[in-house]
């Protein structure tokens, strides 16, 4: 049966869909009328993918724009300089010159794509394979390189973490990679050398479903008679303000998370798209034969760089990934969407070193921050700042000159793989290598462990394992939620305890768990990340204080609910607070803040609790233990000081004291008896990381903690029975 036209056409809209996606496909292009009447005329019909007689020959790329390398000279420098801080930072708001980035790559691949589209010589494998290879070869040659000098000079101990880090920058979910670890309670504060191909990532991401975007677009355009540059138009303008109203809101709830989501950054690489698109339906846009106007605009301009570099270096913090993103994105718009000429940014942009810089870019931004790590972890402590920034500085422009030399530029024009081979190549080898990282790190870590760390158990490079079960069966809370989970040991005994807090309280849950057992009692362990019991607001941002204090509230209704026999509350002493209107407070307002905090809520809890315990929190390193371990001759060169009576601990227990209810048990006389704490006791490692004890450790302090629990639990009776 033939098909009917309008069957045959729904055939062709399909089919053409799908060629559109795998192959140039010139008929669904929008094309010129004289390319169509020659088409139809049977002129110059050729083969798929090959030139078209009387068509317009392909567009070429136009020449380097020399006042956009100047942005990426400013962009890139303001990021590595920002990212060289010994102690001080020379340029305070340097991570903007990621947004600066964002904004220019939304410009160049969607112009690309408008020549492309107009050629009829785009395909989306095609656009792929090209990105592959422009960007993969310095990438994995960097991230090989990097891995390979953290194996052999760096600390071992962060070797497996580090494997994934770097799988994940091969994979290009390097921002979900680091977003997890952002809210991973235990994971804080270690620096990755990998950490800045969450950026890339953003652009890859954007690489991949942006061309699907705009096939989409073309082939509904084409079906519903539309114009195609202003669907694309009002689909980029849509798609921004969505990114920009929810980067702004998500900002605000959760900035940890929301600064790495691409979905809160797409608002800045739309808008480079859209100048993209406006030149490309209006290649006149802003040129002009009026002096006057023209002197405007090159004034406007210089301005605009101006304003770039003074937001760079002004000392007051604007955030990342929000409404202030237009503060950077639009200058920089302005700058791509009018004509270069003879003015200062062109010619700036043409001296013969920033030209080098914005040429090299790329590699600058992927060499600089594994050089920082490695330089700032090697140094001696007392090594100048400046010397080290420009020492780092000089290794990075010359390591990023020889691959942009011996790397980049060779393989990028001698990368003769047909397409859909280059992209399956370029699958195998980033997962292969990956998955090489990951095998290979926990043997080599293991095998450079020495000196004290050797006679230690357990090993330090497994020390994260050894953690309280509570902290690795589910029952913790992560940061964001305001469950209220309850895990309970020993089930079904007279008596009741409640052990509740932070990660610092779980910590002991362990070996409360072995020690209930003799006292017939009922464990009952409610703990969250980063949210004390008392009634402050954590600094983690307002999803956090919201969930903070909805689970919180949930505690105290559950202890009025149950009425346990002790409560025991023990947290981080340090944990940092805001006040209602976002200010950290310090001195006096802070002690008077937390004071009242503390009393309040053992006021809460004493009406329905036999007996309230504070369990202080223990001593902490500020540098973690493990990382001298991994090198030290003996571990006592590992031992810190004894900070037992600092600011905040001796506020927490003055206040405790000061409410008459509470008993105040201190673990530091027990675990820091001396001026300088041990981090391993007989070949024990007390903690797993900066601030935790090891859970075979707390096991070995049993003794102590039956003698406390004992003398409480008592007492608590003696109230019940009054």
């Amino acid at each position: 049966m033939t098909p009917g036209p309008c069957n045959l056409m729904k055939h062709r809209s399909q089919r053409a869909f799908w060629d559109y996606i795998w192959s140039p496909d010139p008929l669904i292009y929008p094309r010129s009328p004289a390319l169509v009447t020659n088409q139809r005329a049977g002129k110059g019909l050729a083969k798929r993918g090959s030139p078209h007689k009387g068509s317009k020959p392909p567009a070429t790329a136009p020449s380097r724009r020399m006042d956009v390398q100047f942005l990426r000279v400013i962009a890139v420098l303001s990021v590595t300089i920002f990212h060289f801080a010994p102690g001080f930072v020379l340029v305070p708001q340097g991570y903007l010159g990621v947004d600066m980035f964002f904004t220019i790559s939304g410009f160049v691949i969607t112009a690309q794509m408008l020549r492309a589209k107009d050629a009829a010589t785009w395909s989306y494998p095609g656009f792929l394979a090209s990105r592959v290879r422009r960007l993969l070869p310095s990438a994995v040659f960097v991230i090989a390189v990097s891995m390979l000098a953290i194996l052999i000079l760096g600390n071992p101990v962060n070797a497996e973490s580090e494997s994934r880090a770097a799988g994940s920058a091969l994979l290009y979910v390097a921002n979900f990679f680091f977003a997890h670890r952002a809210v991973d309670y235990f994971a804080q504060g270690q620096e990755s050398a990998f950490i800045h191909f969450w950026s890339l990532s953003v652009e890859e991401q954007f690489y991949i479903f942006w061309p699907i975007a705009f096939i989409t677009i073309a082939w509904f355009a084409i079906k519903r008679r539309l114009t195609f540059t202003k669907t694309l138009a009002a689909f980029a303008i849509i798609t921004a303000a969505l990114s920009l109203l929810g980067a702004t809101w998500a900002m605000a709830g959760d900035p940890t998370r929301a600064f790495f989501m691409p979905w809160w950054r797409v608002q800045q690489l739309m808008i480079g798209a859209l100048v993209a698109i406006a030149l490309h339906a209006t290649p006149t846009l802003f040129t002009t034969k009026n002096r006057i106007t023209s002197n405007i605009i090159t004034a406007t301009r210089v301005l605009c760089v101006l304003w770039l570099i003074g937001l760079v270096l002004q000392p007051s913090n604007l955030g990342s990934s929000g409404w202030h993103n237009l503060l950077v994105s639009l200058p920089v718009a302005f700058i791509l969407a009018t004509p270069q000429g003879n003015d200062p940014l062109t010619t700036t942009g043409a001296l013969k070193p920033l030209a080098w810089i914005a040429t090299g870019s790329y590699v600058i931004y992927l060499w600089h921050w594994p050089i920082w790590i490695l330089l700032k972890d090697k140094a001696p402590a007392n090594t100048n700042g400046y010397l080290l920034i420009t020492f780092a500085l000089i290794t990075t422009l010359t390591l990023a000159t020889l691959t942009h030399t011996f790397v980049e530029r060779p393989l990028h024009r001698t990368f003769i793989f047909p397409t859909r081979n280059t992209l399956m190549a370029a699958l195998v080898s980033c997962v292969a290598l990956a998955l090489a990282f990951v095998v290979i790190s926990p043997v080599v870590a293991s095998a450079r462990v020495g000196g004290a760390a050797n006679l230690i158990q357990p090993p330090i490079t497994k020390a994260y394992e050894d953690r309280s079960p509570v902290l690795k069966n589910g029952c913790f809370v992560p940061f964001d939620s305001a469950e209220l989970k309850t895990c309970i040991d020993n089930p079904g005994r007279p008596q009741k305890i409640v052990l509740a807090g932070d990660s610092h309280a779980a910590q002991w849950q362990g070996v409360l768990s072995q020690v209930i057992r003799e006292e017939n009692a009922t464990l009952i362990t409610t703990t969250r990340a980063g949210c004390p019991i008392w009634d402050v607001r954590s600094d983690y941002g307002a999803k956090a204080i919201a969930t903070c204090s909805s689970w919180r509230a949930k505690f105290f209704a559950y202890v009025r609910k149950t009425k346990p026999d002790v409560v025991i509350i023990s947290q981080y002493a340090s944990t940092p607070f805001v006040t209602t209107d976002n200010r950290s407070p310090e001195g006096q307002e802070k002690a008077t803040l937390l004071e009242s905090a503390v009393r309040e809520s053992i006021d809460k809890l004493n009406p329905y609790v036999g007996r309230v315990i504070f369990l202080e929190d223990t001593p902490s390193d500020p540098t973690n233990p493990l990382s001298c371990l991994a090198t030290a001759r003996l571990a006592s060169d590992c031992a810190f000081a004894n900070q037992a009576d600092s600011v905040d601990r001796v506020t927490i227990r003055q206040a405790v004291k000061n409410s008459g209810s509470a008993h105040l048990v201190d673990p530091y006389p027990t675990v820091c008896p001396r001026k300088r704490c041990p981090v391993a006791i007989e070949n024990r490692l007390v903690y797993y990381d900066g601030g935790h004890l090891t859970n075979s450790y707390a096991l070995t302090l049993s003794p102590w903690v039956k003698g406390w629990l004992d003398t409480n639990l008592q007492e608590a009776h003696s109230k019940k029975g009054s």
